[in-house]
């Protein structure tokens, strides 16, 4: 897989050109993408004649007002060509009376089709009256939500099922944004595995999402945060589930049209606000003293913790230094002597997640000359450990997660904070590891061990002078991790860190 140029004012090509270059270039990984991994006549054979010892219904609901014929229909054929067998379409209709058509269409399939259910309602009741609606239709022991313009990939449901065999009772997949034509995609979501940080600012896991039934009997649909319905929904399963599951593969086909949420907040202005307000209620919820603002007037989040925490400094990584300095307090700055934060606010970003209940370790972002120069680490395959952005000039980044703190799996040895509880019952460093591992090792046993390690980019470090190029990492520390890498990075797939790039 070849690497996306960093297209930039640096080159000489203004801001607007570069960003045209890069849509066209994710236009088209999208489309070889979507082609290279298109089922085919075999996989669609296996997958229909998968014999399933439990019988699981899967209830698809969709809200439906006034839809185009064409996406209306591509909706719910969408669904008839489900290689899972054992699912219900619920469908509850608000459309107006000029748009009688959309009951003759569905009652057309549902001739063709007895699991597809519909309920005509006598009146708009609003994307989440219509939705709760439809849910009343449904029977099945889990639900799943699709809008009434958009589609699923045919092996959506039986990628679902194979997750609740694993005990999934949240799930949600990778998706592509398409224009109005489902063959013409624009971009892919690469999503990362469930990364509560991430959440927080933004709904990251969107679609395709499906959920255990009985836990949308507790925590369903709100009045009130119409707009970011969806987000309210998912923040409380997700805190609440057992269990959930990040299945990677493009199941979903969301269509940017001019009136879609997919087409940007300035298509539903109102959604940033109630974006806002579900973000806000859900800390309020669980307890955490935090206030929460759109980041300029997009539907992504920023979350002020309140915090009074003391933080001891360290420079070097090792067990002495950084116990006698959990003697002062219950958390450890570590530093290199060659960076300096760009300012006090960027230790009391790091701050305020280390605080946060069951965070481990959060580091910032380092800069040279404008550049990234490192922060987030992935697992590699070949490197075992690769930087996540360097390189890169500051900007959004892909899906916007430069602008947003997130979960991660390690950390560089640069500008970090580690909390004394975690420190504590992991035993510390790996003293036998060089300086430059032993953060990123810790950071990883950590997340073995079920901690969150948060890559905040709102903090920045900057050089003083040109930092050393990294050298390989060590025989031992590949030794140690030989077994964990072999698969993909649960925050940043090799696809995901292609549009990074």
């Amino acid at each position: 897989m070849g690497k996306i140029k960093n297209y930039s004012d640096e080159y000489g090509i203004p801001a607007l050109i570069a960003q045209g270059i890069r849509q066209m270039r994710y236009k088209s990984r999208a489309a070889n993408y979507l082609k290279e991994n298109a089922l085919t006549a075999e996989d669609i054979k296996q997958q229909k004649e998968t014999d399933y010892k439990e019988q699981v219904l899967i209830s698809i609901v969709v809200p439906v007002c006034n839809t185009p014929e064409v996406y209306l229909r591509e909706m719910i054929e969408s669904v008839l060509e489900q290689t899972y067998y054992n699912w219900e379409l619920c469908i509850a209709d608000g459309s107006d009376g000029d748009h009688g058509y959309v009951k003759n269409i569905i009652k057309g399939y549902m001739e063709l089709d007895g699991r597809i259910k519909y309920t005509c309602l006598n009146s708009n009741r609003g994307i989440v009256g219509n939705t709760q609606a439809a849910i009343k239709l449904a029977e099945g022991d889990y639900i799943g939500l699709l809008d009434h313009d958009d589609a699923l990939a045919p092996n959506a449901l039986y990628e679902c099922r194979r997750a609740i065999n694993r005990g999934a009772d949240v799930m949600y997949s990778d998706e592509v944004t398409v224009d109005q034509n489902l063959n013409k995609p624009r971009i892919i979501h690469f999503k990362p595995d469930f990364s509560p940080v991430n959440l927080l600012a933004q709904n990251y896991i969107c679609h395709f999402l499906v959920f255990k039934s009985e836990l949308y009997k507790k925590f369903g649909l709100r009045t009130g945060y119409e707009g970011a319905q969806d987000y309210d929904l998912v923040l409380r399963l997700t805190d609440n589930a057992a269990r959930v599951v990040h299945i990677p593969k493009v199941l979903y086909y969301w269509r940017r049209h001019r009136t879609s949420a997919a087409s940007g907040a300035e298509a539903k202005p109102y959604t940033v606000e109630a974006g806002r307000k579900a973000v806000q209620s859900f800390l309020d919820s669980i307890g955490c003293d935090g206030v929460v603002s759109a980041y300029n007037d997009m539907t992504l989040y920023q979350t002020d913790f309140y915090t009074d925490s003391e933080v001891a400094p360290v420079s070097k990584p090792n067990n002495f230094s950084v116990e006698a300095a959990f003697e002062k307090a219950d958390f450890v700055y570590i530093c290199e002597k060659q960076l300096a934060p760009v300012s006090e606010e960027s230790i009391h970003q790091l701050l305020m997640y280390a605080q946060l209940e069951n965070v481990a370790v959060v580091g910032g972002i380092t800069l040279y000359r404008g550049r990234i120069t490192g922060g987030a680490y992935r697992m590699d395959a070949d490197e075992y450990l690769t930087p996540v952005y360097r390189g890169r000039l500051s900007g959004p980044g892909y899906m916007r997660r430069l602008l947003m703190a997130q979960n991660v799996t390690a950390l560089a040895n640069t500008g970090v904070i580690i909390t004394k509880e975690v420190f504590t019952e992991l035993k510390g460093f790996d003293e036998r590891l060089r300086d430059k591992e032993r953060i990123a090792d810790f950071c990883m046993r950590a997340w073995q061990a079920g901690y969150d390690v948060v890559f905040d980019p709102f903090a920045k470090f900057m050089y003083k002078k040109r930092p050393k190029k990294e050298r390989k990492i060590s025989a031992l520390f590949k030794s140690k991790w030989k077994d964990t890498v072999i698969r993909d990075d649960p925050y940043f797939s090799e696809d995901c860190v292609w549009y990074q790039s």
